[in-house]
């Protein structure tokens, strides 16, 4: 462990959420995100390396997430942005679970569908400023791929791409 399967937004709203990184790292008094490789991202499991396998059978989804509101876990030592997924991805993240469960893969309980919540964080580590938020713009964040990453520091180890429907 750590294994992770992230939910990764396409270049724009990445570009986006690495500003926010930015002035988190200076308000919060950590650049572990910037300093680990770590991509922004929702993370949909967290396990050891069965997650693999697990990997292997999903495609992305096609779907726009809106990140919006700081908001914060571990007494203020994890901030994050709050993820509006809506019920495509409530009821996937339900099905990519129950297939973890089927390949025995242990997921960490944070990311079992009764605790799960949507997120993507901004700052981890935090030592200034703890459960203060500061004022960010609401982000839309199109899902580009399905990414399977190893961590710390972050490893991509798969990438697959959202296959955009013709018009």
């Amino acid at each position: 462990m750590p294994y992770s399967i992230e939910l990764r937004f396409d270049e724009s709203a990445e570009a986006e959420i690495k500003q926010v990184w930015k002035k988190a790292a200076k308000f919060f008094g950590t650049d572990y995100l910037l300093q680990n490789g770590v991509i922004p991202h929702i993370a949909l499991l967290v396990g050891d390396e069965t997650l693999a396998g697990v990997y292997d059978q999903l495609m992305p989804p096609v779907a726009n997430i809106e990140l919006d509101g700081l908001q914060f876990f571990a007494a203020g030592d994890v901030a994050y942005l709050s993820a509006k997924v809506g019920t495509l991805i409530l009821k996937w993240h339900q099905a990519i679970y129950e297939l973890a469960m089927e390949a025995n893969c242990p997921i960490d309980a944070f990311y079992t569908p009764a605790k799960w919540i949507p997120h993507c964080t901004v700052a981890q580590g935090c030592t200034l400023n703890k459960m203060k938020p500061f004022s960010t713009d609401k982000i839309s964040a199109p899902i580009a791929s399905l990414i399977l990453v190893k961590y710390p520091p972050t490893r991509l180890l798969s990438e697959k791409f959202v296959n955009k429907p013709t018009q």
